[in-house]
C-alpha cells in the first residue's frame, strides 16, 4: 500500500511539474505599458533567433517580429523568411540592421509586421528555421517557441 501511495504522489508531482512548465512559457512574456493608457505591449524573449512584440491598443493588435542571424562573412539582402515544419513559410521584405560586427562575425537583425493569420502559423506547426541574409538559423527549442507564441496570441 505504501508503494502505491508513493507512486501516486510521484505521478501527481510529475503532473504538477509538467503543468508548471506550460505556465512558465507564458510567464516569460514581458508586459509593458504603451504610449497611451489603452496601449499594452507583450514581448517574448529572443529564442532561437526570433522574438515577437504584440502591441495591443483597445480591440486592435499588431505583431512586430524581430529575427537575428550571425554570419562569418558580410552579406546583403532585404528578405527574411520563417519556415515551419509543415512547409508553410512567411517571407517578408524586412528592415535589416546591417552588419553589426561582433567577435569577427556579422550579426543581422530584421524587423517586420505579422498579421493574425501569420501568427497562427506558430500555433499550427513548429518552427523549422529562419533565413536572414542567406544565413539559415536552425532552432534548437522549436517546441518552446511554439508554446511561447501560443501564449502571446492568447494574451
Amino acid at each position: 500500500m505504501k508503494k502505491i501511495m508513493l507512486l501516486f504522489a510521484m505521478c501527481i508531482s510529475f503532473a504538477a511539474i509538467a503543468q508548471q512548465k506550460v505556465m512558465d512559457h507564458c510567464a516569460l512574456i514581458k508586459v509593458e505599458k504603451g504610449e497611451s493608457a489603452a496601449q499594452t505591449y507583450y514581448v517574448t524573449p529572443m529564442i532561437d533567433g526570433i522574438s515577437i512584440k504584440k502591441i495591443k491598443s483597445g480591440k486592435s493588435q499588431t505583431y512586430l517580429c524581430t529575427v537575428t542571424a550571425v554570419s562569418q562573412i558580410k552579406r546583403e539582402g532585404t528578405l527574411a523568411v520563417i519556415v515551419f515544419d509543415n512547409d508553410d513559410t512567411i517571407g517578408k521584405p524586412a528592415r535589416i540592421l546591417k552588419g553589426v560586427q561582433e567577435d569577427k562575425n556579422y550579426e543581422y537583425f530584421a524587423m517586420f509586421l505579422l498579421d493574425e493569420k501569420e501568427m497562427n502559423m506558430f500555433k499550427e506547426s513548429t518552427l523549422k528555421g529562419v533565413i536572414l541574409m542567406e544565413q539559415v538559423v536552425i532552432p534548437k527549442q522549436k517546441e518552446d517557441v511554439q508554446k511561447l507564441m501560443t501564449c502571446l496570441i492568447n494574451k
